[in-house]
């Protein structure tokens, strides 16, 4: 494990690097920033999240819990899975990786989604050392005036389990939902033909602040970068539902009703 005063040095040679960059083009910073480091797959936004990405290797990073893994999840096919296939846990290539993507969003204005794919786990476990990563850089970056766009996340842990972590990267500006948990904070794949039904059984819950489907999959004029209240935001206390999708959203609509149907809701 890298010692803190090297992660430090790191850091700070990824983010003055990219500021001596930043009248270039964001892609024109990625190209010379994968030239100078090995890094994790990194996108500048696709047509849907708008945003900056960032990818984790699809199991080795998940929680053994997910109901999604191997079991329809979008990550497991398609570009997205083109992707997290590349990616590596290695400590250095992600500490590198993050700071160039949370600083990209710093001098940007673009939000930066931390995991399009992959989780906050290692060996079946959250992984503590990336929390504690992603703080730094965070705070390393607010030495030179810098803070990244509305930072976010989605973790599979359970709720309780993984709260007091949200709250740690909640410190520093990061936006943890819920996947799978149909309460505060919580994001669930749920058919939105059937979004009545679903706001019906949760009627009594005065704890969810609004039941939203998710604006990006309802428009293709809007994307995460666009939505102002959902995901991305620190103060957002309702559920967002998305509609099951990727290459097996059938499978996928399967695993979230018999969750449904465990929590008995």
């Amino acid at each position: 494990m890298l010692t803190k005063e090297r992660k430090e040095r790191m850091v700070k040679d990824v983010i003055e690097f990219i500021i001596m960059m930043k009248h270039l083009t964001i892609k024109t910073i990625l190209r010379k920033c994968r030239a100078r480091y090995s890094l994790n797959p990194l996108g500048s936004g696709n047509s849907k999240t708008g945003c900056i990405g960032t990818y984790r290797p699809v199991g080795p990073s998940c929680p053994p819990s997910c109901s999604y893994l191997n079991n329809g999840c979008y990550t497991q096919s398609g570009r997205v899975f083109l992707q997290q296939k590349r990616a590596t846990m290695d400590e250095t290539r992600e500490l590198r990786t993050n700071t160039v993507a949370l600083t990209l969003s710093a001098i940007t204005g673009l939000k930066c989604r931390l995991m399009v794919a992959g989780g906050w786990a290692r060996n079946g476990e959250i992984d503590t050392n990336l929390i504690n990563n992603i703080v730094l850089i965070i705070e390393t970056m607010r030495e030179y005036n810098l803070s990244p766009v509305e930072p976010y996340s989605y973790t599979h842990f359970a709720h309780d389990e993984f709260k007091p972590y949200a709250d740690m990267l909640s410190g520093v500006g990061v936006s943890i939902n819920f996947s799978d948990y149909f309460g505060p904070r919580g994001a669930v794949v749920w058919s939105h033909d059937d979004i009545q039904e679903l706001r019906s059984m949760l009627s009594s819950r005065a704890d969810i602040k609004g039941i939203y489907m998710c604006p990006a999959q309802r428009s293709k004029a809007i994307t995460c970068q666009d939505c102002k209240s959902l995901c991305t935001s620190k103060a957002f206390n309702g559920l967002v539902v998305f509609d099951p999708h990727g290459s097996k959203k059938t499978k996928a609509k399967e695993a979230s009703t018999n969750l449904l149907e465990l929590l008995d809701l």
